[in-house]
């Protein structure tokens, strides 16, 4: 049980919606890998800045390392 998701199953619903799809992207798309805020932000679509904040709350909540 070494994915992300799997993981934080429980909090999913505790977090913003930016934040379970940085979330599902790194469980799923970018498993086990540590990609750069630029190359996770283009994957997904998503803005920049969004993803920026979106992981920075993820860090902050000890979710994400």
């Amino acid at each position: 049980m070494g994915n992300i998701i799997v993981k934080n199953l429980r909090n999913l619903e505790k977090l913003d919606p930016s934040e379970q799809r940085v979330l599902l992207f790194l469980g799923t798309v970018f498993e086990g890998e540590k990609p750069s805020l630029t190359a996770l932000s283009k994957k997904m679509g998503m803005h920049f800045d969004t993803v920026k904040g979106a992981v920075k709350r993820l860090k902050e909540r000890g979710i994400i390392k």
